[in-house]
């Protein structure tokens, strides 16, 4: 007797978690004018939530001096991507959040301003 068989061949697809997209730069929409302190200054916030940037300037993931940082977060308030919500200190927005879980396309905002 002869046997038919057959061979299914099955292709796995690796999908990432949130948690990984979160940790992914390749999946971010990136605009031009978005740096690497940009997006580990909302990074910060997101982990940790609302900081003054003298504390963001503290952190190991950001080793540019103040002045920089400074000017990087009140560029980010003015795309919507965080919010000075007083004293100089920052807290990352609904914008700000999906942008980082690839949710939000950062090309489509508005060219910014030179400072």
């Amino acid at each position: 007797m002869m046997f038919a068989c057959k061979l299914m061949i099955t292709r796995s697809v690796y999908l990432p978690n949130k948690q990984e997209r979160e940790n992914s730069e390749e999946m971010r929409l990136s605009a031009e004018w978005l740096t690497q302190p940009d997006e580990r200054i909302m990074e910060l916030l997101r982990d940790e939530g609302p900081k003054p940037v003298g504390e963001i300037g503290e952190d190991e993931r950001l080793y540019w001096n103040n002045q920089y940082l400074g000017r990087r977060c009140r560029l980010l308030a003015k795309q919507g991507l965080i919010v000075n919500i007083g004293n100089g200190v920052y807290q990352i927005t609904d914008d700000g959040r999906a942008y980082l879980d690839g949710d939000l396309d950062a090309r489509g905002l508005p060219e910014p301003d030179d400072e």
